[in-house]
């Protein structure tokens, strides 16, 4: 009996089996290095799929934590859920974020289209990795239209939270009805002109932040993509995944992007929030108090039919 109870004592230290084993990797694309983390099966015997994640908006890194203030941990729960499942995911941290900042970094030089070439930099660099059968390029809220203009036709698109709308019409929808008539006025002008490709004053304390001079050549860059128009010319296999409660990305924005292109497959994931999180929350303060509660799982729901769409033949 005494032998018994060491053993029960015991065995509970020796934990689960690994799942996946996780290096660091990196694609270098002129002057900079884009670090990222891939993480592969432990029991892999061949050629297997590789899903390439592109992070959001904003200093959001290669796990979807935000310097922002929030710590989600999405990507590297859907890394170790993936892994379960027999797929590769490779992760990194976008130009001017966590460990890929360039020595000569500044906010004025980023434009919205650098991060589409390194995008396809890093898909083209894991194209020519033969441990690899497929690959799979997915993007998350601002990451889906940067996958949506890098992915090759010989790879599947995904689109995580993805928005249909140009970008400054987005954020149009999302300030409305927090600044007041008079300061809402003036900032949906200043989007306007910026979104015809005109920079604007910063010399509004409140409105400092968004409009600061130092970003607006990224603004501008990025407003003028229309992603409903690109994606309805992409010949790839689509799966667009949404949320039905993202307080970020309404449901009829995944619903655009399809009607832009029925050759797509639309999923709305019941309850599941922006950082991927099932949640009943009705309160905008509630939901997001979960982007900050990095131990709470991803939806199950989710899971399956981003795995399903990766490994149908």
């Amino acid at each position: 009996m005494r032998y018994s109870f060491l053993l029960v004592l015991i065995f509970p230290f020796l934990g689960k089996a690994q799942t996946m084993v996780e290096s660091e990797d990196s694609v270098i694309r002129g002057d900079i290095v884009l670090h990222g983390t891939l993480s592969l099966p432990t029991k892999t015997t061949a050629s297997i799929p590789l899903l390439i994640l592109i992070a959001g908006s904003g200093p959001t890194d290669r796990n979807c934590n935000s310097g922002a203030g929030f710590k989600s941990e999405a990507f590297s729960k859907l890394a170790k859920a993936m892994a379960e499942k027999n797929i590769a995911v490779f992760r990194y941290d976008k130009r001017g974020v966590g460990q890929s900042i360039p020595n000569d970094s500044k906010e004025e030089n980023v434009r919205f289209d650098d991060m589409v070439q390194d995008c396809k930099a890093i898909i083209q660099h894991y194209l020519q990795d033969k441990r690899f059968k497929r690959i799979v390029v997915a993007g998350h809220s601002e990451g889906s239209l940067v996958g949506m203009l890098s992915v090759p036709e010989n790879c599947r698109y995904v689109s995580i939270a993805g928005i249909a709308d140009d970008g400054g019409a987005v954020l149009k929808t999302q300030l409305k009805g927090q600044l007041g008539a008079e300061k809402e006025a003036i900032c949906f002008a200043k989007l306007d002109s910026l979104r015809s490709g005109n920079s604007v004053s910063d010399d509004d304390p409140q409105l400092k932040m968004l409009f600061r001079a130092s970003v607006q050549p990224y603004l501008i860059s990025w407003f003028k993509h229309n992603p409903a128009k690109i994606i309805a010319e992409l010949k790839n296999p689509i799966l667009i995944i949404n949320g039905s409660n993202d307080i970020q990305v309404a449901v009829e924005q995944a619903e655009k992007l399809h009607k832009a292109n029925l050759n797509s497959k639309l999923v709305v994931i019941p309850n599941m929030n922006h950082v991927l999180i099932e949640t009943t929350a009705t309160s905008k303060m509630e939901n997001m108090m979960t982007y900050n509660k990095a131990e709470l799982p991803l939806s199950n729901a989710f899971i399956a039919e981003l795995a399903q769409f990766i490994l149908k033949n």
